[in-house]
C-alpha cells in the first residue's frame, strides 16, 4: 500500500480584472473589493499548517488566500466568506451604472511526490 505525501506546499491566490461598466467604457478607478474572516472547514480533523488570508483589498495582483505547509493540508477543504466579511469601497465621483469584475483562482504549486 503506497501513502500519499504532500512534498511542496500548496496554496490558492486570487486577484480580480478592474471593475468595468458593461459597454466597457467606465472602470470604476480606485474601487477596492475586500474578502475578510474566511472560515476554512475540510472532511479531516487536522488543520495544523493550514492558513487562511484576508484579501483587504484585492487588487490585480495575485494575493494569497489560502495555503498548506508542505505534508500538511491532505483532504478536501472549503473557505467560505459571509456576505457581511465583503466589502466594495467606491471612491466619490464614480459614474453609476452597472460594473463587473471577474475574480480569477488559481491553484498554485499543485501537491506532488508519492513517499
Amino acid at each position: 500500500m503506497q501513502c500519499l505525501k504532500l512534498l511542496t506546499q500548496v496554496s490558492f491566490v486570487v486577484n480580480a480584472s478592474p471593475f468595468t461598466s458593461a459597454d466597457g467604457k467606465q472602470t470604476l478607478t480606485g474601487a477596492q473589493l475586500s474578502l475578510a474572516n474566511g472560515s476554512i472547514s475540510s472532511d479531516t480533523d487536522v488543520t495544523d499548517g493550514v492558513s487562511q488570508h484576508d484579501l483587504t483589498p484585492l487588487g490585480t495582483d495575485d494575493a494569497l488566500i489560502f495555503d498548506a505547509a508542505a505534508s500538511k493540508g491532505i483532504g478536501t477543504w472549503d473557505l467560505t466568506h459571509d456576505k457581511s466579511n465583503a466589502t466594495l469601497d467606491i471612491p466619490s465621483g464614480a459614474v453609476a451604472g452597472d460594473y463587473a469584475s471577474t475574480l480569477t483562482w488559481t491553484l498554485v504549486n499543485a501537491p506532488s511526490g508519492q513517499e
